[in-house]
């Protein structure tokens, strides 16, 4: 890896064994140590077969070495994801593998744009599936096993999001529907947007990113409809994402349609419906469901701020709905 032998009194060289050490030992113990053992016995069996029957070991195994110094397993990949994870992550004193494993992307994504690929890519199959052969170290058995016994060994914590309560979640209602009636301009705007997010979140139980995908030309054109064949009540609010999604070939509308009324209060249409009203009075009549002042899709974290706003008030007023040991 560095063109030379390695200094005896080197820091630098010295540091670079541990690791090759270190990378040497996950390969080795990607399985489990069992799995390990019980091979162990059985190769042990067979040269013990074969010595019986006069047949020599080295006539039927393969050589195991000495592996060729050419950089072909992924060791320098290897090394970097081992001495990425000794830095301090978000959660813990050490990186996690979510983060470490994105070194490995990098470099593959990095190969398959270099001239070796280029000229040694070969493919198996036709038309919609093909399977892409490649000589990327990284993609070796030997970096899979590493790689597995590096999840392994450092894990991944993941923390998810708690949901809000629907207690939560009406009294957050309340205190920006009192909020909105003293506000005006550009700031009931942001706070009706917050509302909205909150009911279309709520009422399609959709993640963050999906709220903002609504339009507003087709929420507008929507509004009318929703009410069943045999019910004069409006019983539906339709919102509409227009997005191009995985498997289509043009963006088109893709309808939601969100009860108007939940049982447990949530006015989905009314809220909806006052942002229409809001937007249009301001003359904007197309353009993102949820936009910024130029038109645009608006920052999340503009609204995200908010809302956080009011759950820290929430949490210092009615602890019965948010503890204080939970961290908004």
């Amino acid at each position: 890896m560095t063109g030379r032998d390695p200094v005896h009194f080197s820091p630098c060289d010295n540091t670079l064994l541990c690791y090759i050490r270190r990378m040497n030992l996950d390969a080795m113990w990607a399985q489990e140590p069992r799995t390990v053992y019980g091979n162990l016995l059985n190769v042990k069996e067979n040269i013990n077969i074969w010595e019986m029957l006069g047949v020599k070991p080295e006539s039927t195994l393969l050589k195991m070495g000495p592996l060729p110094l050419e950089y072909v397993m992924g060791y320098g990949i290897a090394i970097n994801m081992l001495v990425k994870t000794l830095q301090a992550g978000r959660y813990a004193d050490y990186m996690q593998f979510d983060m470490v494993r994105k070194l490995r992307s990098a470099f593959s994504n990095l190969y398959n744009a270099s001239l070796g690929m280029a000229v040694s890519q070969r493919y198996l199959g036709r038309d919609l599936w093909l399977s892409l052969l490649t000589q990327c170290p990284n993609q070796s058995l030997w970096f899979k096993r590493f790689a597995l016994c590096c999840l392994n060994q450092i894990g991944q914590i993941v923390k998810f999001n708690a949901a809000m309560t629907i207690e939560v979640v009406l009294e957050i209602l309340q205190r920006l529907d009192i909020d909105t009636i003293r506000a005006d301009g550009w700031d009931r705007i942001l706070l009706l947007m917050v509302i909205a997010a909150v009911t279309i979140g709520f009422g399609g139980s959709l993640r963050g990113h999906e709220i903002f995908l609504k339009d507003l030309h087709g929420v507008s054109n929507h509004l009318t409809k929703g009410r069943s064949a045999t019910s004069t009540v409006i019983e539906n609010v339709i919102v509409t994402p227009f997005v191009w999604l995985k498997g289509k070939t043009v963006e088109r509308y893709h309808l939601n349609p969100l009860a108007s009324v939940t049982e447990s209060g949530v006015e989905i249409r009314c809220k909806v419906t006052a942002l229409v009203v809001a937007w249009d009075m301001r003359g904007v009549r197309r353009g993102p469901f949820f936009q910024d002042r130029n038109g645009e899709d608006i920052d999340m974290g503009k609204l995200d701020g908010i809302m956080h706003r009011f759950l820290n008030q929430i949490q210092v007023e009615r602890t019965e709905l948010i503890p204080y040991d939970v961290n908004v």
